[in-house]
């Protein structure tokens, strides 16, 4: 399993990975992928200078990413936001933690000048909010039933790390 940095060589792949995440309907804002086309897009701006994606390829496919995106308003470009996901089938053996630590390093090493970063999480995902308390991010809030999916309410929690 190879940890790198997002390359157009697997924008598809990462679109399919993205999709095949939130399609389980557990771990992510969307119940599918973006259209691939501003996906793209997306996928471009983290090549430039609003962020940094990296990417676990097993042989060609990508089966987890994880990135952080600086914040567009002049008084928080400072901070970032983490997104990250696994493909079914590649959790539970450390994936996560080694993309949450190559992103960080990544972003610690480069000139985007972010100094803190931002994250959400489903209250349900217990496992999520243990590597991310493992990986430094304190809890900072919790946004009450902000999420109601599927018939069922859950938290949002809201954490942080300075970098």
């Amino acid at each position: 399993m190879q940890i790198q940095r997002l390359s157009p060589t697997h924008f598809l792949s990462q679109w399919d990975a993205l999709d095949a995440v939130a399609r389980e309907r557990k771990y992510l804002i969307y119940q599918q992928a973006p259209p691939y086309e501003s996906s793209v897009t997306f996928f471009n701006t983290m090549m430039g200078e609003s962020g940094i994606m990296m990417q676990a390829i097993d042989g060609e496919r990508v089966v987890g990413w994880c990135d952080v995106r600086r914040q567009d308003a002049e008084i928080s470009k400072h901070c970032g936001t983490l997104g990250m996901g696994v493909v079914d089938g590649h959790r539970g053996v450390g994936l996560g933690a080694r993309l949450l630590e190559a992103t960080l390093s990544e972003i610690k090493n480069s000139d985007l000048g972010i100094e803190r970063v931002e994250l959400s999480v489903w209250a349900s995902n217990a496992r999520a909010q243990r590597l991310y308390i493992r990986s430094g991010f304190v809890q900072e809030g919790r946004k009450i039933g902000a999420r109601k999916f599927d018939g069922l309410t859950d938290d949002v929690v809201l954490m942080a790390k300075f970098l």
